[in-house]
């Protein structure tokens, strides 16, 4: 038998100690990193703090307290392991699409330029700052405003400070669309232009890998983003279209120039589509069961009953 726990709390693995105890083998998988995601949403917070550390001591526990680990990505494992070396063999498992959920995807051509974000609303995802680079098209570029919409999908507690904020500055071309269950939504998307994910930069942000972003690199849906590490790490310049961080001039000139160059553009999400084949679900997949595979193959009792075990 195998218990699979993900995080995040990090110590639900320890309500598997009975099962532990009679020989089920554990997997804690770390879907994201606690004392990280801590930093972010506890502003001033220093790592000194007993808050901190209590923090990380649940991750060591945790982490020692299982018998295999998974991660979300190459960056998070580098994290783990310089904190308590590689003795686990972390296996990298990323998010991946389904491709059989996005099957009936055709991309359609749109009257006008249309901006899309698709997901939680949350502060720190920091969407206020499309809304003043909008503001700074209209002021310099009116006729090129004309043809953006920015089309916003879901909900979340920044909701209502991001419509405000359009509303007060006269940025009609935000369509508020509410929350759409997941068949109609791709539907939306056949006829986007491009999605901007705009969050701050600081310690948590860096180890962003949304599904909502590999989800538009699947469609081939260009994507601006702000400049972050693990963005970088596997979609280099030339796949997706980097502002920097909380510039909201820069991004205003990036969507200029994706609005500019639809050639360019689509240069970006087949480069983006091209880096993802390495990532893809199918590979992640069979990294998956390949060490379901090992666990049982190594584990007393079950080589007589498991195929291909070496």
């Amino acid at each position: 038998q195998i218990f699979h726990v993900h995080t995040l709390p990090d110590f639900l693995v320890l309500s598997t100690l009975i099962p532990k105890i009679s020989g089920v083998k554990i997997i804690l998988d770390f879907h994201e990193l606690f004392p990280e995601a801590i930093l972010q949403f506890k502003k001033g917070l220093k790592k000194s703090s007993f808050y901190y550390k209590a923090i990380l001591l649940q991750e060591k526990i945790s982490y020692n307290f299982a018998n295999y680990i998974i991660v979300f990505h190459d960056p998070a494992k580098e994290i783990i392991n310089s904190r308590y070396g590689d003795k686990k063999n972390a296996v990298v498992i990323m998010n991946g699409v389904d491709e059989t959920e996005v099957s009936d995807f055709r991309k359609k051509k749109s009257d006008n330029f249309k901006i899309v974000y698709n997901g939680t609303i949350n502060y720190n995802l920091n969407l206020s700052l499309l809304i003043k680079a909008l503001i700074y098209i209209k002021k310099h570029h009116s006729d090129v405003y004309q043809k953006i919409f920015f089309y916003l999908y879901g909900d979340g507690p920044d909701l209502d400070n991001i419509l405000n904020l359009a509303r007060d500055n006269q940025i009609e071309r935000v369509k508020y669309c509410g929350r759409l269950e997941f068949k109609k939504m791709i539907k939306e998307l056949e006829t986007a232009s491009l999605c901007i994910l705009p969050p701050s930069k600081d310690v948590y942000s860096d180890l962003f890998y949304s599904l909502k972003l590999i989800e538009m690199i699947y469609l081939k849906i260009p994507v601006i983003a702000s400049k972050l590490n693990t963005y970088q790490i596997y979609y280099p310049e030339g796949c997706l279209l980097y502002f920097e961080p909380d510039n909201e001039t820069d991004l205003a000139e990036k969507i200029l120039f994706a609005y500019n160059n639809p050639d360019k553009l689509k240069e970006y999400a087949d480069c983006a589509y091209k880096q993802y084949q390495k990532y893809s679900w199918n590979i992640m997949k069979k990294r998956y069961t390949d060490l379901i595979q090992n666990i049982l193959c190594n584990s007393q009792g079950n080589r007589k009953v498991v195929r291909n075990c070496n």
